[in-house]
């Protein structure tokens, strides 16, 4: 009769114990190797019997590859902005991650090394990893991330046919004579390229660009482009399949109007794009050209540019209706007609809510829909005082008759409000932040008021009077408001009384719902950013990182 398993090593127990204190090192030696390879065979069936390792490979597979993808695949794989010389994008810690798993135990190590997408994503840095991830992604185009010198980019010529995606960190600033590699590689099935650079200082006098044809000319296949602290050039390559599209310059390059709408004409199908230190002055020669038609953006930020640079790249593109446009950073030097007023773009036009923070010598402007929207953040220079006389041009520019929710502060400076407010004809909802002025909002419309005083003054109390008399005549003539919010920041202005006094039942039988909101509650009236500006694909490639963040309303849009 065969003996069980439990015999067998009940049997052994005892002999050990008769026998044990006899045996030879040799005899020892064989039987620890012996039990060793009975316990690996026992630990490995009792892996098996794990409910995890019961599942079908596909499914197991399917496990990993969620795991070890740190990120979704529709979103970021490669860190821009100021700190990506510091880390690594984060898609390529799944290269870590895959090691990790293939080394728990051997049925997990024969699913990865028979999931050949699980080793996409090679971290350049080690040579020794590169060559083991590319044998065991098998003819899966990869995902390769450098951090080198320029003079070691020689090493991606034997690669290029695998690459599927390439992100490249110069770990110097880059010279012309650094982008031989770049214009001499041929990568066919090269989907997104990273051309990252350390920044250069300004070395003098603007410098023109160049046209190159970046990879042989082979480009029809690239999704997504990011060249960043370039040289003196400019890509002259057609992209048919190109939506995104990030550019930021060097401070002594002169990239002009001209130079943007040519790479944009070669790139149809663009949906993002993002430039950068677009520093020119503009020419003084007005540029006739037929406008690029991008019907298919959906988002277009320009950052750390002059304001008359980015109002005359707008007017010489044409843009789809529903689509989010961003000044960041734009300033306004001393010149005879700047500021000039908006370009008439799409986002203009239709707008159901409005932003607008003006201070002396800077501006804060978002207006925008559920599908659309424009949005500038804009500096004063020396020479200028004050936004009102370009404020006073507002319904001109911003299509007012569709606006439902406006957000703004009213300053004591401010002598537009007046003639501006009377262009808001379909407005329901205000919110304001009211400082050091009197005010009165004669909207037919409007059944939701918000009112902040200013955190300097006692703004509310000052106009206390004209507030209640403003509720009362709303109310008399059958435009009551159905809810009005009131945050005084004085800290002895917390009382009705003390802010209305003897008027205080008026004003609360003239509004539906009244609520003195205390002045250590959060601010009423803060700025934020409104869903829709997170433009669903804009970070399929890359995340973003510490650009267009000039100021603490860098996030300008209140959240609803």
């Amino acid at each position: 009769m065969d003996m069980s398993v439990q015999a067998h090593i009940t049997n052994l127990t005892r002999a050990l114990e008769l026998e044990g204190g006899h045996m030879s090192l040799a005899d020892i030696n064989s039987a620890t190797i012996g039990l060793r390879a009975n316990l690996i065979e026992l630990s490995r069936l009792a892996n098996s019997l794990a409910p995890v390792n019961q599942l079908p490979y596909d499914i197991l597979a399917m496990i990993f590859k969620h795991v070890t993808a740190t990120i979704d695949q529709n979103q970021f794989g490669y860190l821009l902005g100021e700190e990506s010389y510091v880390r690594v994008g984060t898609s390529y810690n799944a290269g870590r991650a895959a090691a990790t798993i293939s080394h728990v135990c051997s049925h997990w190590r024969h699913t990865a090394m028979a999931t050949p997408r699980l080793w996409t994503h090679v971290d350049g840095r080690c040579h020794e990893r590169v060559l083991v991830f590319l044998e065991r992604a098998r003819k899966i185009p990869i995902s390769l991330y450098l951090s080198t010198k320029p003079e070691a980019l020689s090493k991606l010529a034997p690669l290029a046919e695998r690459l599927g995606r390439l992100d490249v960190l110069l770990e110097e600033s880059t010279e012309d004579s650094d982008i031989a590699m770049l214009t001499s590689c041929i990568a066919p099935n090269l989907e997104c390229l990273t051309w990252d650079a350390y920044p250069a200082y300004c070395r003098g006098q603007p410098v023109p660009l160049a046209r190159i044809q970046m990879l042989g000319g082979h480009t029809h296949f690239l999704k997504a482009l990011a060249l960043r602290h370039i040289g003196s050039w400019m890509p002259s390559n057609t992209f048919p399949c190109l939506s995104h599209l990030h550019m930021n310059f060097e401070c002594e390059i002169d990239a002009r109007t001209p130079d943007l709408l040519a790479v944009f004409a070669n790139a149809p199908n663009l949906e993002f794009v993002y430039i950068s230190q677009q520093r020119y002055e503009v020419d003084t020669e007005p540029f006739l050209a037929d406008p690029v038609v991008l019907n298919r953006l959906r988002c277009l930020t320009l950052d750390c540019c002059p304001y008359a640079a980015a109002m005359d790249l707008l007017k010489h593109l044409s843009l789809p209706e529903h689509c989010f446009v961003q000044l960041h950073d734009v300033d306004i030097q001393q010149r005879e007609g700047e500021p000039r007023p908006l370009a008439h773009v799409g986002p203009l036009r239709h707008p159901t809510k409005l932003d607008i923070v003006s201070a002396e010598d800077e501006l804060f402007l978002v207006a925008d829909s559920d599908t659309s929207g424009f949005w500038v953040q804009a500096h004063l220079r020396s020479g200028f005082h004050t936004w009102d006389s370009w404020l006073h041009g507002l319904p001109s520019m911003v299509a007012l008759s569709s606006i439902t929710l406006l957000h703004i502060t009213i300053d004591s400076a401010h002598t537009f409000w007046s003639s501006v407010m009377r262009h808001f004809s379909v407005l329901t909802e205000l919110k304001a932040i009211v400082e050091g002025q009197d005010f009165d909002l004669l909207l037919p419309l409007l059944r939701d008021l918000q009112v902040e005083g200013s955190a300097w003054d006692d703004s509310i109390e000052k106009c206390s009077s004209t507030i209640v008399d403003m509720v009362a005549f709303r109310a008399r003539t059958g435009h009551r408001l159905r809810r009005f919010l009131l945050q005084p920041h004085d800290r002895e202005a917390s009382q009705l009384d003390g802010l209305f006094g003897a008027r205080v039942n008026q004003l609360i039988e003239s509004v539906d719902l009244f609520e003195l909101v205390g002045h250590a509650s959060p601010a009423l009236c803060d700025f934020k950013m409104r869903d829709m500006w997170h433009v669903e694909g804009a970070e399929k490639y890359w995340q973003s990182h510490g650009m267009g963040a000039g100021s603490k309303y860098a996030l300008l849009s209140e959240e609803d």
